[in-house]
């Protein structure tokens, strides 16, 4: 799934909450895991970015729990 986010603590807290790996596909195809149990330096790195952006981010997801997808899909339809 793609993603503009504009609020990175709503995103954030989202992201911390799922239960399943959350991971950020990179344009060169690779994968970071950016969920809360793992992605600690991810998102940090994707946090520095934002700022540097303008305070928005233009993400490429994979989820791999059908639950956290929604999760996801909700909070970003609330946050449009």
């Amino acid at each position: 799934m793609k993603l503009k986010i504009y609020d990175r603590e709503g995103f954030t807290r989202t992201l911390n909450e799922c239960k399943s790996n959350v991971y950020l596909i990179r344009p060169d195809g690779g994968r970071e895991r950016i969920d809360g149990r793992e992605g600690k330096t991810a998102q940090e790195r994707l946090w520095e970015e934002y700022g540097r952006n303008g305070k928005w981010l233009s993400l490429w997801l994979n989820v791999t729990e059908p639950g956290d997808y929604l999760r996801i899909v909700s909070y970003y339809a609330g946050d449009c």
